[in-house]
């Protein structure tokens, strides 16, 4: 799904294979995916793989780039064309010559490369694995790629309880928002050039003699909870750059 750097999901998790049905407690989902900007190499193909000592090399002999062997890694070009638009690959197959972006080696010269990790990250609500008088307490999880290339998971705030997000949409390329929509209304997702979110923080336990009768102003929430939790609604809004 990289041609969708920014995505999300309303309040399911349904289709999204990243996150386990266990692991997620029903807010919405929004994803990141991005070229880090830190670079790995630069190095046209033929010239870095051929000066790999035997030491930097990968458990199947294959050449290792500068970091790990099986995590994934974009190289892209502004000055390919035709179809070396990019590749995404495995540390490992960094050398293959399938991952190389010079199509045609008979002209001069080679494009410019540019080699960085893929980064992508898909923030949700899911138990931290504690509970307060039977009750699972929620936080706010990240899933990001590890070093094998396949999400994991990384508990990010503790006591987190809602996690919601609507997209500001430009529908006529003015550069300006024309309207914020949950995830399952937007059409085009290049047409998303700003987030709103909100997160609601609870107390881990409930207060004995305490009701809760706030009415909380986000998405998703309807109502007050009328329990015995304390809450804090916290919202901003970012605009997207480089998009």
């Amino acid at each position: 799904m990289l041609d969708k750097p920014i995505f999300g999901m309303n309040n399911t998790n349904s289709g999204y294979a990243c996150i386990p049905n266990a692991d997620y407690l029903g807010s919405d989902i929004l994803v990141i995916r991005y070229q880090a900007p830190w670079v790995i190499g630069s190095q046209t193909t033929p010239n870095y793989c051929n000066s790999q000592p035997t030491s930097d090399k990968c458990p199947d002999g294959e050449p290792k780039p500068p970091s790990d062997c099986n995590r994934l890694y974009l190289r892209s070009s502004l000055t390919a064309t035709g179809e070396a638009l990019g590749r995404l690959f495995k540390g490992k197959d960094a050398c293959n010559l399938s991952n190389d972006m010079d199509l045609d080696a008979s002209t001069p010269p080679e494009p410019s490369e540019r080699v960085a990790e893929l980064i992508s990250h898909a923030y949700y609500i899911g138990p931290s694995g504690s509970t307060c008088r039977g009750s699972v307490v929620p936080s706010l999880f990240r899933e990001s790629l590890n070093d094998n290339g396949i999400p994991a998971a990384e508990e990010i705030a503790t006591g987190v309880e809602r996690f919601e997000v609507q997209y500001g949409v430009d529908n006529d390329g003015d550069k300006s928002v024309d309207d914020y929509v949950d995830a399952d209304s937007v059409t085009d997702w290049g047409e998303v050039i700003a987030i709103r979110y909100w997160l609601l923080t609870r107390a881990e336990c409930p207060e004995t003699g305490y009701t809760n009768e706030t009415t909380y102003n986000m998405p998703g929430v309807a109502g007050a909870f009328n329990d015995g939790y304390r809450r804090q609604l916290y919202s901003t809004t970012v605009m997207l750059r480089n998009r």
